[in-house]
């Protein structure tokens, strides 16, 4: 999965889980909507890391030996 995907179903996550806590009267629903947009907080930091490592391949084969 290429990292802009990962990143936009991240974004997608957040406002869902932001939705559900807000939407839900119940703790229960705001601990899941907290969880899902927690979910997606890790995806976006992970989705940034993984373009910063496919950056770094990139550049490693363009220059071998380097």
């Amino acid at each position: 999965m290429a990292p802009a995907r990962l990143a936009l179903l991240s974004v997608a996550l957040i406002v869902i889980g932001c939705a559900i806590a807000a939407i839900g009267t119940a703790t229960w629903l705001d601990a899941v909507g907290i969880m899902v947009a927690g979910v997606g907080g890790v995806g976006i930091v992970s989705s940034a890391f993984y373009a910063v490592g496919q950056a770094e391949d990139r550049d490693r084969e363009r220059r071998p030996g380097g």
